[in-house]
């Protein structure tokens, strides 16, 4: 009998953390530098960001990760 073996993608590339995501993601839909920003600003308040924009940033975070609430 010949014994099966799960193959596994493997990743030479370090991944980037959930906070770095989120943060390249806000850095890209509204042309904030990444190391001007961080996971405790206010999008609206500190930064200036409307809701149509935070929808934006909403939208593109969904497809980052699906299955996220």
């Amino acid at each position: 009998a010949a014994t099966m073996v799960e193959a596994r993608p493997t990743s030479s590339a370090p991944s980037q953390s959930s906070g770095d995501v989120v943060l390249a993601i806000v850095s890209e839909k509204t042309g904030y530098p990444a190391d001007m920003l961080s996971l405790e600003m206010e999008m609206e308040a500190e930064l200036g960001i409307d809701s149509i924009k935070q929808v934006e940033i909403l939208a593109a975070l969904q497809a980052k990760y699906p299955g996220a609430p």
